[in-house]
């Protein structure tokens, strides 16, 4: 994709080097805008392979509300692991003496060491009350999504006397404790619900940037928040809609009719359900990891922009990805100087973009190709499915994704 190529080439000849939170150190710029039309194809990356299974069972996790990688470590997808491993590390290497809960007798070896991450990992999926501890993200996206505000509490049932609340001390006077889970908004349900009823509306957003629940996370949104707005289609693009939708039946004839155009709409709408708005989606990212992240969060949001289109019965029509710090981490240089040599298509070209785009003296010098990779693929979701939390991988159906090999590099945590 063109606009991929344009964002990379634009941090180098433009970025500064700054330190980072993960202390590997980028070049990055601030604010920078990209534009995908769903009609030019399904923008997930050809230059280089995108995983398209992480993209969509990440999608349909936030959207169950889920916060615990066990859930996604059960279907083999393992882009979360490092945060929870991260932590579960730094307290096995902090604990002096053996925890048999949390460290491996390595009989082999003769010693008692922690976990690694594939074992951590395995251990998460076989084990209830492991992964509970260890597997669970804090309220990250899902929660935000779909339980804004929620949490659970210790209430008194079936007695007299409530017995705390989230986050502090409990008493009991009569009746029995338990856990009760106080539902939040369902900020995702709201945004159908509005889009349905008030399709003019410009509030329909929705926030993963909950201040309070922040220090909670395993890692604080980069995704901040993601707006939709609708625009009425032309009668002209509502009749070509009719005419590819019945085309093979016959059933255009009235076309010809001596009618209005208000009388079109009437019909279009009445007799076929024919969309009467395209809907496009804003994200506003606040950090993207450019060589591994953004790949991954363009095609998430343009396929929840397809799912949302379709129970709303409007036409998908642009994803608009606006992102702050916008940066490239300083050990992808080789993966980023592969990426950029193929754009010209044909592999004895090896130019050392990186040392020639950050230098401003010979940045003219280095022009990219204009291969930009196999054609875009198409997706195809299941028409049966009109309620937004019943799409699973399995409705989903990517058509002609042929990629250029992927391009492996480590992930900053």
């Amino acid at each position: 994709m063109k606009q991929y190529v344009d964002l990379i080439t634009t941090i180098l000849r433009e970025g500064r080097i700054k330190t980072d939170r993960t202390g590997t150190g980028t070049i990055s710029i601030f604010g920078h805008q990209s534009v995908y039309y769903m009609k030019d194809g399904f923008p997930l990356l050809t230059m280089k392979k995108t995983y398209p299974k992480g993209v969509f069972e990440e999608l349909f996790w936030f959207l169950q509300g889920d916060t615990n990688i066990r859930t996604l470590n059960e279907k083999k997808v393992h882009i979360w692991d490092e945060w929870p491993y991260a932590k579960y590390k730094k307290y096995a290497e902090s604990v002096i003496e053996p925890d048999f809960d949390i460290h491996i007798d390595d009989t082999i070896n003769n010693c008692t060491r922690i976990m690694t991450q594939k074992e951590f990992v395995e251990r998460i999926v076989v084990d209830d009350e492991f992964a509970k501890k260890w597997g669970d993200l804090g309220p990250v996206y899902g929660k935000q999504w779909v339980d804004w505000g929620g949490y659970e509490s210790l209430e008194e049932v079936g007695g007299y006397h409530y017995g705390g609340s989230f986050g502090g001390a409990t008493s009991k006077v009569e009746g029995k404790l338990e856990n009760v889970q106080h539902k939040g908004i369902n900020q995702i349900q709201n945004i159908i619900d509005r889009l349905k009823t008030v399709p003019d509306c410009r509030r329909l957003i929705v926030s993963a940037w909950n201040v309070p629940e922040i220090p909670q996370m395993a890692l604080a949104p980069c995704h901040v928040l993601f707006q939709f707005i609708t625009e009425p289609l032309t009668l002209q693009e509502r009749e070509q809609i009719f005419i590819e939708k019945y085309k093979h039946n016959n059933m255009y004839c009235f076309m010809d009719a001596d009618m209005s155009e208000i009388g079109m709409h009437i019909i279009l709408d009445a007799h076929y359900n024919i969309p009467r708005f395209r809907l496009s989606l804003q994200l506003y990212q606040r950090s993207a990891d450019t060589l591994l992240g953004i790949p991954f969060n363009v095609a998430a949001y343009s396929l929840l922009l397809h799912m949302v289109a379709q129970v709303v019965n409007m036409v998908p029509y642009k994803f608009v990805h606006s992102i702050g710090d916008a940066h490239l981490y300083l050990n992808h240089k080789n993966q980023v100087n592969e990426f950029l040599n193929r754009t010209h298509g044909v592999k004895d070209i090896n130019i050392d973009y990186w040392s020639v785009l950050t230098n401003p003296n010979e940045s003219h010098l280095a022009i990219c190709g204009e291969d930009y990779g196999p054609k875009l693929p198409q997706i195809k979701l299941n028409p049966e499915i009109k309620n937004i939390f019943d799409f699973t991988i399995d409705d989903v159906e990517l058509i002609n994704y042929n990629p250029l090999p992927a391009i492996k590099a480590p992930v900053a945590v």
